[in-house]
């Protein structure tokens, strides 16, 4: 940094840079004086300038803020930094959003930079008298200008992000690698501020980036498959994609599309099974000990039988709609009874007739609605059928592997198709992130039980920090875009095209529920009107007159009474 200082010969007391005193009376702070401004101290350009005096709080113990600039055809003229407790607490009339503690004691400690043609941002005003006591030397870390995040927190937090990670488990996952507390260099705050900034990046622009990244997936593979629509506002409507191994899925598994919500879910866990019997059972019951026994017998029992599914189900049992429809059958009318097979007439409450044939040797069973054949669901005139002749199982070929939730031990045909690929678009780069991250904890951890190793090692990174960024680090502005991008995979777009869809209103979204006290407030502000009903002034009305409602008790007594 190229800054012009005073010489030394006019100085009287010149401290090291470790011996910083507090003058009690006029609080002025004494330090180095390479490190103190001046009023003709002149920086190249005006971030040098900002750079400088910052650093100069730092070091006494005082955070700093912006307190305003004048620009001419987007040069900077004038730029004024002033203490972050300058000015005083505004207050109104009106009720407060939320509530706020406010520090600012109206110091007037300041510095003011002036552009000159010659000589870059030159100090024109110095004010280095403070009215509040500085920051002590073991609280500098809570500063904020000590609380910048870095490269390494910025990354850790996004990978938080990623993982669904809320900000104050973040904290503390930080607080056990950095080794403490007063070695994060950041707060809870500061963690839910830079989550808050990751989910704004790609605000009005996320749908539009989620066309592009299929997009380019297209382009890398060609057997990917996307399709989108907008409505007349140019909002996402609809978007549907498909990859190889999808299409591979499809193949084996037939025509069916679902989406399942429960995935990945303990939905059937014992714990929520047992926490809800005190709702479903009597009272009666809760306290029978044979009662508990036999309830958690069963239900160890089934939340496992519940996953193993088996080709075979009791025909009694099955929980199938259109076994329900049994007893909607007018009649059932054998008209054909060889060896071989048999032919059943249907008729239902409908008056419909349909005509079943049974194969005795194999028990295939088809029937004239075509239910099956559609659906791969069995229908009720055929389990009628399958009742009428008392048969204990569903034959296995009326269930096949469509429904089952275990793997299908069946050929898979037409997997070689030419339209469908089998390799998939891998990124590179995060491939080679993962490998890297891979071998840095494998030396931390090879290293942790011997301090010489360790003092070693963070040696050896520190000069290959210096190898690769000799020119200085970027910025970290630039890094955090950076790394926003990283975490979502693509850079924010420039034009957006597909807006993204109209957000729907959830649970819980609504307007904050007013206190019981902001009601009596409310009320007492509101002026009084002459009910119609009992003609008395007040805040009530015809609809909730409670001495309306009275009277009206009243008199429907009398007339019981006579």
């Amino acid at each position: 940094m190229d800054y012009e200082t005073p010489s030394t010969s006019h100085v009287d007391n010149q401290s090291p840079v470790d011996d910083i005193v507090e003058n009690a009376d006029l609080n002025i702070l004494e330090c180095p004086i390479e490190l103190k401004p001046f009023v003709g101290c002149s920086f190249p350009i005006l971030d040098n300038a900002i750079e400088f005096y910052e650093n100069y709080g730092q070091l006494v113990g005082f955070d700093t803020r912006k307190n305003g600039s004048k620009k001419v055809d987007d040069i900077t003229l004038w730029f004024y930094m002033v203490c972050n407790i300058e000015g005083e607490q505004k207050f109104n009339d009106q009720q407060p959003k939320r509530r706020r503690k406010s520090k600012k004691c109206g110091c007037n400690a300041s510095v003011a930079f002036k552009f000159d043609s010659d000589r870059g941002y030159v100090i024109q005003h110095f004010n280095e008298e403070h009215n509040h006591p500085m920051v002590e030397v073991q609280h500098h870390k809570f500063m904020r200008l000590n609380r910048q995040l870095e490269p390494v927190h910025q990354k850790f937090i996004s990978d938080c992000v990623g993982a669904n990670i809320g900000p104050s488990l973040t904290f503390k996952l930080l607080t056990e690698l950095m080794g403490g507390y007063e070695s994060v260099g950041c707060t809870v705050l500061d963690i839910r501020n830079y989550t808050r900034d990751i989910r704004r990046y790609a605000e009005g622009c996320d749908a539009q980036m989620t066309i592009d990244e299929l997009k380019k997936k297209k382009e890398n593979c060609d057997a990917f498959t996307y399709e989108y629509d907008v409505d007349s506002q140019s909002r996402l409507n609809h978007l549907f994609w498909c990859d190889p191994i999808a299409k591979m899925n499809f193949l084996q598994f037939g025509d069916i599309v679902s989406f399942d919500t429960t995935y990945s879910t303990n939905r059937w866990c014992m714990w929520h099974i047992m926490a809800k019997v005190a709702e479903k059972v009597p009272k009666s019951l809760l306290g029978n000990n044979d009662f508990k026994k036999d309830l958690n017998s069963c239900v160890w029992y089934w939340v496992p039988a519940y996953f193993r599914d088996f080709p075979n189900s009791s025909l009694i049992k099955t929980t199938s709609v259109s076994e329900s429809q049994n007893s909607f059958f007018k009649s059932l009318v054998s008209i054909s009874n060889d060896s071989s097979t048999e032919v059943y007439k249907v008729l239902d409450h409908f008056s419909n007739i349909w005509s079943v044939t049974l194969s005795v040797e194999d028990s295939v069973c088809v029937c004239g609605c075509k239910m099956f054949l559609r659906t791969a669901l069995v229908c009720c005139h055929i389990f009628l059928v399958l009742k009428n002749k008392r048969y204990r199982l569903i034959p296995e070929y009326l269930i096949g592997g469509r429904w089952l939730k275990s793997s299908l031990l069946k050929a898979v045909h037409g997997v070689q198709n030419s339209d469908v690929a089998t390799h998939v678009y891998v990124d590179e780069k995060k491939k080679a992130q993962a490998i890297l991250l891979g071998e840095m904890l494998g030396l931390y951890q090879a290293v942790s039980v011997d301090i010489d190793q360790i003092h070693e090692l963070t040696s050896i990174v520190r000069e290959a920090r210096q190898q690769f960024f000799a020119d200085g680090v970027v910025t970290s502005t630039a890094q955090k875009k950076k790394i926003m991008e990283e975490f979502y995979g693509a850079e924010a777009p420039q034009e957006v095209d597909v807006q993204p869809p109209e957000v729907v209103s959830t649970k819980g979204c609504g307007s904050r529920l007013p206190s019981r006290v902001e009601k009596a407030l409310k009320l007492k502000n509101k002026p009084m009107r002459q009910c119609k009903k009992c003609q008395e002034w007040g805040h009530h009305d015809s609809r909730n007159c409670e001495k309306f409602k009275e009277k009206e008790k009243m008199r429907s007594r009398r007339n019981s009474d006579v």
